[in-house]
């Protein structure tokens, strides 16, 4: 099983070199190219581009990613990608994007399958990816930044 590689491999996750702009586009060719896969392995046709809305730290800071089935596109949380780059950009995304590639199945078949489902479970596997429900980031900064955002803009 062939695991599908990022553009570049990021420095260590403290890294603080990268520029939001580095970050997206890194972010984007990871998100396209594990949609591509997806929809090669599995006969979904998700979107290409993928769609991603940057904005969830602005409403759920502790968040790493939401994948949204109406409209297929997934959000993620632009602070927890400053903090740690790689977890997103090698974990959370293939996460997310493989919601996306159920919610495809769920909405041809019409069925609901769940959240973290077999089917979900399946979608990880068959893309050599760790089947993990939940991130292990730490999102006291996240939320800090989530706080005085709210505060700023009351």
């Amino acid at each position: 099983m062939k695991k599908i590689q990022s553009a570049k491999p990021f420095a260590e996750p403290s890294d603080s070199n990268h520029t939001d702009e580095q970050l997206i586009a890194q972010a984007q060719f990871t998100a396209n190219a594990f949609a591509k896969a997806y929809n090669r392995k599995h006969g979904v046709k998700l979107p290409i581009p993928v769609t991603i809305d940057w904005n969830l730290h602005l409403t759920k800071p502790k968040v790493a990613g939401m994948a949204h089935g109406l409209g297929f596109y997934i959000s993620l949380n632009m602070a927890l990608l400053r903090e740690y780059p790689r977890e997103i950009i090698n974990r959370t995304i293939p996460h997310e994007i493989a919601h996306l590639a159920e919610m495809y199945e769920d909405n041809r078949l019409k069925r609901k399958s769940g959240d973290h489902g077999l089917v979900w479970a399946s979608m990880m596997a068959s893309m050599a990816q760790p089947v993990l429900k939940y991130h292990g980031m730490n999102t006291k900064n996240a939320v800090a930044s989530y706080k005085a955002y709210k505060k700023a803009n009351k």
